[in-house]
């Protein structure tokens, strides 16, 4: 991915699949993924989270809780409305007044895959790229040799360590479970549309 290249170490940058999130640079790759705040969405020009006002997220998808729009899209993505399983984010305490050019990082309890990453005081769940695990002596995503990090965090429905995958939901075939590295995020298919666990997407019909 070229969307890092160039770019200085801890820059933000916007998630190509969603405007309501972004990519963390490092030596010009993306190093770990941020959710904006709830009624927020990603300024690119300024690199922070915004209210939707002050956003133009261009030909990034927007989330369906943003759109006014009733038009369908042939997009998987902005085909869903996200319930987000990990959007809770651990109590931990994060200064009301932070460095953004020096962030500050913590460890989440129970979980070797992400981290959390202080943001104008308000704490970010991060994500470390695939086959790496948080080293909170280093405050870096490390490897597993040198995180030393043990979790005993298994995901509620069964999502597979590493990569993605799609799941049916256990008991509501209008929802899907989204994997990624181990984390899993409930998504609603749009009014008329049931998950087909066959074709992986949500299409027309009923259950």
């Amino acid at each position: 991915m070229e969307i890092c290249r160039g770019k200085p170490n801890n820059a933000t940058v916007m998630n190509p699949l969603s405007c309501d999130s972004f990519l963390l640079c490092s030596d010009g790759l993306p190093a770990g993924t941020g959710q904006c705040p709830s009624e927020m969405l990603f300024n690119a020009e300024k690199e922070i989270c915004n209210f939707p006002e002050n956003v133009n997220c261009g030909s990034v998808p927007l989330p369906t809780q943003f759109q006014t729009s009733t038009e369908e899209s042939t997009e998987m993505i902005t085909d869903l409305s996200v319930e987000t399983t990990t959007s809770s984010v651990p109590n931990e305490s994060c200064p009301q007044i932070d460095d953004p050019v020096s962030p500050l990082y913590m460890s989440i309890p129970d979980n070797c895959t992400n981290y959390i990453m202080c943001y104008h005081g308000t704490p970010l769940i991060m994500q470390c790229p695939i086959g790496t695990e948080w080293n909170k002596n280093n405050s870096i995503c490390d490897t597993p040799e040198n995180a030393k990090c043990q979790a005993s965090f298994q995901d509620p429905f069964g999502c597979p360590v590493e990569g993605t995958k799609v799941l049916p939901h256990p008991t509501n075939c209008e929802k899907f479970v989204f994997c990624l590295n181990g984390i899993s995020r409930v998504q609603v298919c749009q009014m008329f549309k049931y998950f087909d666990p066959v074709a992986g997407e949500c299409v027309l019909g009923k259950c």
